[in-house]
């Protein structure tokens, strides 16, 4: 067992961005008295400049799992591996294993705001770039995209969603290896005013957005009480399903449905003057 606390959310964001698990059986024993016995790893991925991250990364590995970290420096990466049962165990149950299909569990996404803060924090350090005008977290899961989506707006933060799917990616060499995207690619978007919020929850002193003018982005009008946010509907599509799960929120019939964490109505329209 293991306490919520800041430092442990932390961790959990960057192994939501960077980690990877792998287990193996190897041979032990000596004197010809051989047997077979399993091994697990938990593994970070960084570029070899981001030392206070590393190093981040190192004392909560050894502050929760007493694992000591193996490193090896390839191609400007470098791969902290530490080997151990109790880590593996941790992330396999809470988080995953595959990149496409990793998330959270729902309950993480209701702890208070002070842990949430720092789960960001950690997840923005691996996954998170940021331009002139926005800062982007990007996954391939779909449910953690819909899960980062709700937590920021649980801590005031309007995001914008896009999706490149993996018909539209043009393939790179790296390292003489040609790199092709596997999955869709969602991206989580932060513009300002909203920007301003967030940048003061990850603490970076270099971002770019916030050398630009202050010029507001985003298309979304939020109400007072800070519940309720309106967002500008740009296109749709309709197929026909049977049997399918409606999240029915004012009438009888299907006029209401939920889509990445938010409820869409299509039989009630709130202007902006009506909203604030």
């Amino acid at each position: 067992e293991y306490p919520i606390e800041e430092d442990l959310m932390r961790l959990i964001g960057y192994f939501l961005a960077e980690g990877n698990l792998s287990s193996s059986i190897t041979s032990n024993g000596k004197k010809g008295k051989r047997y077979m016995k399993p091994r697990y790893r938990t593994d970070f991925t960084f570029s070899v400049k981001e030392h206070e991250y590393i190093e981040d990364v190192e004392m909560l590995m050894r502050k929760y799992f007493n694992s000591a970290c193996c490193k090896e420096i390839k191609y400007g990466g470098i791969r902290l591996s530490f080997n151990g049962h109790r880590g593996f165990i941790f992330f396999n149950k809470y988080c995953g294993r595959k990149s496409y299909n990793i998330k959270l569990p729902w309950f993480f996404c209701h702890l208070d705001n002070k842990y949430l803060k720092e789960l960001i924090k950690g997840y923005w350090r691996g996954d998170g770039h940021d331009s002139f005008q926005s800062y982007v977290f990007s996954t391939v899961s779909v449910t953690l995209c819909e899960q980062i989506r709700y937590i920021l707006s649980k801590l005031g933060i309007v995001s914008t969603l896009t999706v490149r799917t993996k018909d539209k990616h043009i393939p790179s060499i790296v390292n003489g290896r040609k790199v092709e995207q596997k999955h869709d690619m969602y991206n989580v978007v932060v513009y300002r005013p909203n920007a301003d919020i967030l940048a003061k929850i990850l603490i970076e002193s270099s971002l770019r957005v916030l050398e630009r003018p202050n010029v507001a982005m985003n298309r979304v009008y939020i109400s007072p009480n800070g519940e309720y946010a309106c967002h500008k509907f740009y296109s749709s599509t309709k197929e026909s399903v049977t049997n399918y799960p409606v999240y029915n929120l004012e009438v009888e019939d299907d006029h209401s449905y939920h889509v990445y964490g938010v409820a869409a109505h299509n039989c009630y329209c709130s202007g902006k003057a009506t909203l604030l």
